[in-house]
């Protein structure tokens, strides 16, 4: 069975059809995903922009041969993922979920 990380990359190198403007153009779902997130970003949805750079560490780390790339996670990151798992929780305890 592939891996997640064999399928993502997969997926990933996968080719779609775009539009941009009045072209369609072939480009693999990763370069899709990059417009995709900066368009967004520009409609001022900048939500999908926020994970590029943990795709593009991820990816980073993978190619260096890291298997856990979770590990090296940068101060700032280990701060937001804190806050948001805080949150997170709070949010389900007040729901009665736990």
């Amino acid at each position: 069975m592939p891996s997640f990380s064999d399928v993502t990359e997969q997926v990933l190198n996968e080719r779609v059809e775009m539009r941009v403007g009045d072209q369609v153009l072939r480009m693999s779902n990763r370069q899709a995903l990059v417009r995709s997130a900066i368009r967004q970003a520009l409609a001022g949805k900048p939500r999908l922009l926020t994970v590029l750079p943990a795709i593009m560490r991820y990816e980073n780390e993978t190619l260096q041969g890291r298997s856990d790339a979770n590990s090296h996670l940068a101060t700032e990151d280990e701060a937001i993922l804190a806050d948001f798992l805080a949150r997170h929780k709070s949010a389900n305890t007040k729901d009665g979920e736990d």
